[in-house]
């Protein structure tokens, strides 16, 4: 089974202080380095069957990741290989296809490896990056129209 899920934090958390700031200046005009890297941080958690490649104590940039995710969706829909990689730290996430499958492998430590079928993977990458894209608008409803944001609308 793929788990790929995020929690919210709470506004006046540490983390929660990232959503808070996006509501400083006009949404459409954030640059995307900002969207990507500054605000909307997450804890997240990505796991095939038991194997951690993200735990809930990992904490990202929820737009940069669906980005991501996103552009891992289309490699994969297109029997390519994919992969995420972090600003925050070193680590690739390598996707490999194999035939209908997906082999998931981290570059950190080589020995955390999964397979899952690649239908399965898509739809839960889609699916995350569908919601990522409705909680921030959601919290934010005029990031809308934010160019960076809406780019993770291609998964609808």
């Amino acid at each position: 089974m793929v788990i790929v899920d995020f929690v919210v934090p709470d506004v006046d958390s540490v983390l929660g202080r990232s959503w808070v700031k996006s509501l400083e200046g006009e949404a459409r005009s954030i640059k995307d380095v900002t969207i990507r890297y500054k605000l909307f941080y997450s804890q997240v958690e990505f796991s095939i069957d038991g194997v951690k490649f993200l735990s809930k104590s990992s904490f990202v940039p929820l737009v940069d990741l669906g980005l991501g995710m996103s552009g891992v969706v289309d490699r994969l829909a297109s029997d390519s290989d994919g992969a995420l990689d972090f600003t925050e730290h070193d680590e690739v996430i390598k996707f490999v296809v194999s035939g209908q499958n997906v082999e998931v492998v981290s570059s950190k430590n080589p020995a955390t490896t999964a397979t899952a079928k690649k239908a399965e993977m898509i739809d839960a990458l889609t699916s995350f990056v569908r919601r990522a894209h409705d909680s921030v608008v959601t919290f934010h409803p005029a990031m809308s129209e934010n160019a960076t944001v809406a780019r993770l609308r291609h998964a609808e």
